[in-house]
C-alpha cells in the first residue's frame, strides 16, 4: 500500500494534478507573494496582475495555466477564441488528463469549419468516452469527409455499438459503409433500421436498392 501511494503521488504530479516544487499550488503562490500593492487578499484568489506574472514565470504550470484559462474564458463568455488556442494547447500538455482544453479546441475548430484540425482532440475525447456516441460519430463524419473510409467505418461502428438503438447512427453507418463498398455492413445497419423504425417504409426501400447495388 505505501508503494502504491508513492506511485500514485508520482502519477498525479506527472499528470499535473498534484503540486510540485517546480509547479506549486495557487494557494502556495498566493502565500509566497503576499497581498500587497495591487494584489487582492489571499481569500479572493489571484489578481489578473498576479496571474500574468506567474504565467511568465511558470509557463508550463498546470495550476497557473488553469487559472489563466478560467479568467480568459470568463472574459470571452465561456467560448474559446483563436487567441486562446496556444494557451489551451499548453494547458492540455501540462495536464493531459483534463478533457476541458480538448473540448474547447474541438468545439472552436468545428465551428470554424476546421474539422481536420479538430480530429486529434475528438480522438482524445472519444478514447475516454464510454456512454455517448457523439465523438465517435463526429469522427466518422470527419474521416469520411477526408476519404479515410476505413477509419470512418471503425468510428461509425463504435457509435452504433455505444448507442445500438438509435436509428440516426445506424443511418450514418450505413451511408459510410455504402461509400466504402462494404455492402454486407450496410445491409446489417439498414436491417437494424427497419427493426427500430418499422413504420418508415423508406428503410425497406433502401434495403431493396442496396441489394440490387450489391449484385
Amino acid at each position: 500500500l505505501p508503494q502504491f501511494k508513492l506511485w500514485m503521488q508520482g502519477k498525479l504530479q506527472e499528470w499535473g494534478m498534484s503540486p510540485t516544487q517546480a509547479h506549486p499550488s495557487i494557494l502556495a503562490l498566493l502565500k509566497r507573494d503576499g497581498s500587497g500593492g495591487e494584489d487582492v487578499p489571499i481569500a479572493d484568489g489571484p489578481s489578473p496582475t498576479q496571474l500574468e506574472a506567474w504565467l511568465e514565470e511558470m509557463p508550463a504550470s498546470p495550476f497557473v495555466l488553469e487559472q489563466v484559462l478560467i479568467a480568459r474564458l470568463k472574459a470571452s463568455g465561456g467560448d474559446a477564441t483563436e487567441e486562446m488556442l496556444p494557451l489551451l494547447a499548453r494547458y492540455a500538455a501540462a495536464r493531459p488528463v483534463d478533457p476541458l482544453p480538448h473540448k474547447l479546441m474541438a468545439a472552436f475548430l468545428l465551428a470554424g469549419n476546421r474539422g481536420a484540425q479538430a480530429i486529434e482532440h475528438l480522438e482524445y475525447l472519444d478514447a475516454r468516452e464510454q456512454t455517448s456516441p457523439g465523438y465517435a460519430a463526429e469522427l466518422a463524419r470527419r474521416y469520411a469527409a477526408t476519404g479515410d473510409m476505413q477509419r470512418a467505418l471503425a468510428k461509425s461502428a463504435r457509435a452504433t455499438q455505444i448507442s445500438p438503438y438509435d436509428a440516426s447512427y445506424r443511418e450514418m453507418a450505413a451511408g459510410i459503409a455504402i461509400r466504402a463498398k462494404e455492402f454486407a455492413t450496410a445491409e446489417r445497419h439498414i436491417r437494424a433500421m427497419i427493426a427500430l423504425e418499422p413504420d418508415r417504409p423508406v428503410h425497406q426501400q433502401r434495403l431493396e436498392a442496396l441489394l440490387k447495388m450489391a449484385k
